[in-house]
């Protein structure tokens, strides 16, 4: 059924080669709002924890800036889905960062915020802007958002750039990465505007948690029907993969940076092995 509702726009997506360039634009939106934000909003905590799921106070600059690498990176991502502007990248060094290293290439340059605070007990605590009464909705919120993260950044991120790298995907590839970018863009441009209704009290946070978590949801499914496709077809790639996102918790930046280079030589060695063929 998730296949048949997709393919309805399918046709259009396929004959028309600039119809990615849609997403491409809006993020750039994303962006621009973004930096908007970030200047604008000078009321905004200095703090370094993200403060998005309370419901008191307001986000963190940090969070803001933080915000700005997770749309660059989309941007890229809707760069590489479409055909006539991922020519332009082919091979070349923003290819080589984006694929394999966004994440010490050009991660270090926006502030990293957390999900969930903790002391140095390591014991999670809840954050002091928000009410008891609602504290177990925004830890679940938070927790729902972080794994759609990690998710997102070894699946839907690292795994399907490899098979982009090596292969290139199929037209049905690209369009169910178009639907996944569909719910990750509203996500990332406007979640900021969302918060700013919670925290001017024009919608209650019950309401915000329910504006920006389905979508989560959404993208689930044609992100799921992406992987387990494309995992059928690149098995080694899909299995390092795992592995990569299983060892990243406790896997040092550096021991991460190697573990891409590695990935780098792999993706190299298939696509010798199958110019080969």
């Amino acid at each position: 059924m998730a296949r048949l509702m997709l393919a309805v726009e399918r046709d259009t997506f396929v004959s028309d080669p600039y119809y990615g360039c849609r997403m491409c634009a809006l993020l750039c939106h994303g962006l621009i709002q973004t930096g908007v934000a970030f200047r604008s909003f000078r009321f905004l905590s200095r703090k370094d924890k993200q403060n998005y799921f309370s419901d008191r106070g307001t986000i963190s600059r940090a969070f803001v800036a933080e915000n700005a690498f997770f749309v660059i990176v989309s941007i890229y991502a809707s760069v590489q889905n479409t055909p006539c502007l991922a020519e332009w990248t082919k091979g070349t060094a923003v290819e080589l960062a984006f694929v394999f290293f966004p994440y010490h290439a050009i991660r270090p340059f926006f502030p990293k915020t957390s999900f969930v605070q903790k002391r140095s007990s390591d014991q999670e605590i809840r954050n002091d802007t928000t009410m008891e009464k609602n504290a177990r909705l925004m830890q679940t919120s938070a927790y729902v958002t972080k794994v759609a993260y990690i998710l997102g950044k070894h699946m839907l991120g690292y795994f399907v750039n490899y098979v982009a790298f090596v292969r290139g995907l199929t037209s049905w590839h690209r369009w169910l990465s178009y639907a996944v970018m569909l719910g990750g863009g509203y996500n990332l441009t406007i979640g900021v505007f969302i918060h700013t209704l919670k925290f001017k009290k024009i919608i209650s946070p019950l309401v915000a948690i329910l504006l920006y978590i389905p979508p989560f949801v959404i993208w689930a499914v044609p992100g799921t029907l992406l992987v387990s496709e494309l995992a059928v077809e690149n098995r080694v790639l899909f299995t390092l993969s795992v592995i990569g996102m299983l060892a990243n918790v406790r896997m040092s930046s550096g021991h991460q940076a190697v573990f891409q280079f590695a990935m780098l030589a792999v993706c190299r060695a298939i696509q010798t092995a199958s110019d080969r063929h």
